[in-house]
């Protein structure tokens, strides 16, 4: 399976936490959280209507330098949504 994705360098007033709980408010009918460390979240699609599991990862620096990269499998549900949480971010967190 592939991947589709985006790089976003955010404003240092953010942090993997303030950032997490934004895409939980924002996204709360359609996200939940089902992995997480220090550096990464995996969000499982609710409603998930396609075959397969339908992702959305995280991956925040482990050299703490404001960049978060956003990925999403390559099923039309994830990229759509994905779509909506890298706007929602580059819109919020920049």
């Amino acid at each position: 399976m592939g991947i589709f994705g985006d790089t976003i360098n955010f404003d240092e007033s953010f942090n993997k936490e303030t950032i997490i709980d934004l895409l939980k408010k924002h996204f709360e009918k359609e996200l939940i959280i089902e992995k997480e460390s220090d550096t990464f979240f995996k969000l499982k699609i609710l409603n998930y209507k396609g075959k397969g599991n339908g992702y959305i990862e995280l991956f925040f620096s482990e050299d703490n330098d404001y960049t978060l990269e956003v990925e999403t499998s390559l099923d039309k549900m994830s990229m759509s949504l994905g779509v909506k949480i890298i706007d929602f971010l580059k819109k919020n967190i920049v």
